[in-house]
């Protein structure tokens, strides 16, 4: 019967106990349970949990906390956060020093803006994460 190491792919005949290339100890399935036990060896180092991401949760901190883009952070979307947190900055500082008497119609609409994403992230049936997952 030939096995395969699981790390280096490197194919060879025997009982053998550890890898004859890498030293990788290789796991003997459980022949009691037959094939399903098996196949679950063979794949089990490529598998990876997933926890989907909540859509009450995510419309939460998009609503409360989407100008700092937590929103964004808690769907796994960094680099849409960071451009929040950069867009933020530029528009309080283009506010602050060009455009003061206006600071809190520039608050408003920034605010407005975000309860918007908030308001899509819960109505939107097929909004994903950032690993395309559906938000339960």
């Amino acid at each position: 019967m030939t096995k395969t190491c699981r790390k280096c792919l490197t194919a060879f005949a025997g009982d053998l106990s550890v890898c004859p290339v890498c030293k990788t100890a290789i796991i003997q399935p459980k022949q009691e349970k037959g094939q399903v036990t098996e196949t679950y060896f063979a794949l089990r180092d490529q598998l990876e949990l997933v926890q989907l991401k909540s859509r009450t949760v995510a419309t939460i901190l998009s609503l409360l906390f989407g100008m700092l883009g937590i929103g964004f952070i808690y769907l796994g979307k960094i680099k849409q956060a960071l451009i929040t947190i950069f867009i933020l900055i530029i528009t309080l500082l283009l506010s602050i020093f060009l455009f003061p008497t206006f600071l809190a119609f520039v608050f408003i609409g920034y605010a407005l803006i975000h309860v918007t994403l908030g308001l899509i992230i819960l109505l939107n049936p097929d909004y994903r994460d950032q690993r395309g997952e559906l938000l339960k």
